[in-house]
């Protein structure tokens, strides 16, 4: 069932230089230039030193797998978090009161410094940071305990979807689970990655992204989609804390083929 998963993460600092000089001369003097009658004095100046450049930094937006519904509209905010000249998170940050160390690694994604959390998975600038699960408790051994959002993604409609289609990433797995095409009727046809599909009706798509979700026998889903900085478009789902499947909850994320 779509979202329905078993537990699926320039700054330029210029500074100008001023240089002030001032001529004189002495009236009826015989130096080049016209006789004013008056003379000035002269003066000098000298250049302003560049201060150090402030690191760069960018924000983004943290939903948790412990969230309750009404974080979806207002996840946590994640501000200064510093970043190197490509633009990759290098540094120290805090989700909340959560201290975490994120460093580029040469596989184009990062390495975590933090007593819980340890694995990450980074795709079309979301990062998914996950850790060790519990028994029947997330795939592979890891579950996903956050998404971080990119500060510059923007809230858009469901029906900004339709015609698209998603790959969806869960406890930092480096492929894909599935993949969910938005259709014109409002429907999404979900294919698991080892080929079975389902189509998720119309009425549980919208629920899913409306003010309180789509609640199921097993537990509540709830879903908001947004729109990058790229262009593309991305979906975050969090399945509530409580219910059938796992009392903990799960966050995951949908990107944009």
């Amino acid at each position: 069932m779509l979202f329905s998963r078993s537990l699926c993460a320039a700054v330029c600092v210029c500074a100008s230089a001023l240089l002030a000089a001032c001529g004189g001369g002495s009236g009826g003097s015989d130096s080049p230039g016209p006789d004013t009658g008056a003379g000035t004095g002269a003066g000098s100046g000298g250049s302003v030193p560049n201060p150090t450049p402030a690191p760069a930094t960018a924000s983004f937006k943290a939903f948790g797998q412990l969230d309750p519904a009404s974080a979806m509209d207002a996840p946590t905010p994640v501000s200064n978090v510093p970043v190197n000249a490509s633009g990759m998170v290098d540094g120290a940050f805090f989700i909340g009161t959560l201290a975490v160390t994120l460093t580029p690694a040469s596989d184009g994604g990062y390495t975590v410094s933090n007593s819980v959390y340890h694995t990450v998975l980074t795709r079309a600038g979301l990062i998914e940071l996950c850790n060790a699960s519990g028994p029947n408790d997330g795939t592979q051994g890891l579950k996903s305990r956050y998404v971080l959002l990119p500060g510059t993604a923007n809230a858009v409609a469901v029906t900004a979807l339709q015609g698209r289609s998603f790959k969806l990433y869960e406890d930092c797995a480096q492929t894909p689970r599935s993949t969910a095409f938005f259709q014109a009727d409002g429907t999404v046809l979900e294919r698991e990655a080892g080929g079975a599909s389902e189509t998720v009706s119309a009425a549980e798509v919208a629920a899913t992204f409306g003010t309180s979700g789509f609640t199921s026998a097993e537990r509540t889903y709830i879903a908001r989609a947004f729109r990058l900085a790229n262009g593309k478009y991305a979906f975050v789902s969090h399945g509530l804390p409580g219910g059938a499947r796992n009392a903990r909850g799960y966050v995951e994320f949908f990107v944009e083929e």
